[in-house]
């Protein structure tokens, strides 16, 4: 394998909540520098039509085979909804059964799900269906709460309703602390109206969430036993969200147990210069280097990438991305993932 430039191992296509095909994704990456990404979609595979458009492209820019997916705490924790717990799968066979049946559940529940939310939506006076949110994904991919986000912004007729119900957050803000927080997050997020959408009608502290009946989702030790007998390595994904509920001390535990193989420490690059998350993020990542020294991890990540201007602001932040530099040939050297399920 040629030596890399930049690296990111994380990012989204229209199988699930990414605008860009595979192949797309390759074209942008090589115009930023970009040597080697990984495919990781929300609980989805490529089919093979695209695997094999891929394998006979031989594109400069490298790719991974990987998966995003949606996993419980681990056993220890009994309390809280782990939305944003994430396990990646670097390496994955994308043709193994277990872990395609896996997706087949989740797509059933995702879909399940995201026909309420647009209900709730509908009730709440946005204009917005599951036709339209379906549009945007591939024949084999799924949709997620961000879709269904694009698709409500995407309609100019929505406008009036989201600045309401976000003049009612403010409202409702003085009144709770967690609700202040809430409001405080969407009113300095740079992403706008995506992340008011997100913090005032899907985020648990929200008092106007849109209901949705609880699903218990496989705890992590067998998301990443699902992982590991597909061929793949399984990293902890952008684990600043959920240090409430998973803190360090069990993430050291875990870390310890070998519990996982690597350790998400470049992330979220939207929010590094937001004044409510930019030192926890600074503190965090440092705390996840000093782990995966300590306990023989790899570290991994990249730019949570959906769009081409994701990369963009990506290959522009060399502060940022410099990390990322190597972090494949580390990985391939000392855990020997199978590089057949890959273009390295």
């Amino acid at each position: 394998m040629e030596k890399a430039l930049l690296q990111t191992l994380h990012c989204h296509t229209r199988n699930s909540d990414g605008v860009l095909t595979c192949k797309e994704v390759l074209d942008v990456c090589a115009q930023n520098g970009i040597g080697v990404v990984a495919f990781t979609d929300h609980d989805t595979l490529p089919d093979k039509k695209q695997m094999t458009e891929l394998r006979k492209s031989n594109h400069a820019t490298k790719y991974i085979w990987g998966i995003e997916v949606t996993s419980g705490y681990p056993k220890e924790v009994t309390e809280g909804d782990p939305h944003m717990f994430h396990i990646v799968g670097l390496f994955v066979d994308p043709t193994n059964k277990d872990l395609a049946g896996f997706c087949k559940k989740m797509h059933a529940i995702r879909l399940s799900r995201l026909k309420l939310k647009i209900d709730g939506f509908n009730k709440l006076g946005f204009k917005v269906s599951l036709d339209e949110v379906l549009a945007t994904v591939t024949d084999n991919g799924i949709p997620t709460s961000l879709n269904l986000v694009n698709v409500l912004i995407s309609n100019k007729e929505n406008k009036p309703a989201i600045e309401k119900y976000v003049k009612r957050m403010k409202k409702l803000s003085e009144k709770d602390e967690k609700v202040e927080l809430l409001y405080k997050e969407m009113v300095t997020d740079e992403r706008g109206d995506k992340q008011k959408y997100f913090n005032t009608f899907m985020r648990d502290e929200s008092p106007l969430k849109i209901g949705l009946p609880e699903h218990k989702l496989p705890d992590m030790d067998s998301i990443v036993s699902l992982i590991r007998k597909a061929q793949g390595l399984a990293v902890l994904a952008h684990w600043s969200f959920e240090r409430e509920n998973f803190g360090r001390e069990l993430l050291d535990k875990i870390c310890k147990e070998k519990r996982i193989d690597g350790l998400e420490t470049v992330y979220d690059l939207f929010l590094l210069d937001n004044p409510l998350w930019k030192e926890k993020l600074k503190s965090d990542r440092a705390f996840l280097r000093e782990l995966a020294k300590k306990y023989n991890l790899f570290t991994s990540g990249g730019v949570d990438a959906h769009k081409d201007g994701d990369f963009n602001l990506f290959s522009s932040r060399k502060n940022y991305n410099r990390e990322t530099v190597g972090m494949v040939e580390r990985i391939t050297r000392g855990w020997n993932p199978r590089l057949s399920n890959s273009s390295l």
